[in-house]
């Protein structure tokens, strides 16, 4: 037995032609007939828990079903109301997060996800699923309400919003 990744070069989407010979009382034999082998075309998609759902962050990550010698990932992500805006993320692992391009707050965003292959080109997008970014807001720091500022240039704190680039 072996398998195709105990190849030198082996890879998603390609024919083999393959032939084996007996290694008998100290010497190869002849070999047989040979036959094609075709590797599999790899079809991925973010993983089922994740679809559908509102994240509770914007930095939470975002797994895709994982691949085995996956060369890397392509996320195509599109706003559901506005399908003009689509951004393309490409990673070395199988997750990205929705801080990783510019969200609008509540959108729901349908993801998909394709497979690098060895030479660097992808394979087609898996099944799409949607995904709701959070309703980004905050508010001055309750601990600062009702308060009477000593001067003027008084700092005045927002809560935290995990992965905000602005306030």
């Amino acid at each position: 037995t072996f398998k195709l990744t105990q190849l030198a070069n082996f890879g998603f989407e390609r024919t083999y032609s393959i032939d084996v010979a007996v290694f008998h009382n100290g010497a190869w034999q002849e070999y047989g007939p040979s036959c094609t082998i075709s590797s599999p075309t790899p079809i991925t998609q973010i993983q089922g828990i994740s679809c559908g759902l509102t994240m509770g962050s914007i930095t939470d990550p975002i797994y895709a079903n994982a691949v085995p010698y996956a060369q890397g990932y392509r996320f195509r992500v599109t706003n559901l109301a506005n399908p003009s805006e689509v951004h393309i993320i490409d990673r070395n692992t199988r997750e990205f997060r929705l801080n990783n391009f510019p969200v609008s707050s509540g959108a729901t965003y349908l993801v998909e996800v394709a497979i690098k292959n060895f030479d660097g080109t992808y394979f087609p997008f898996g099944a799409t699923c949607s995904i709701t970014c959070p309703i980004l807001y905050t508010k001055i720091m309750a601990s600062l309400c009702g308060r009477t500022l000593n001067t003027l240039s008084d700092y005045l704190y927002a809560d935290l919003v995990s992965g905000a680039l602005g306030y």
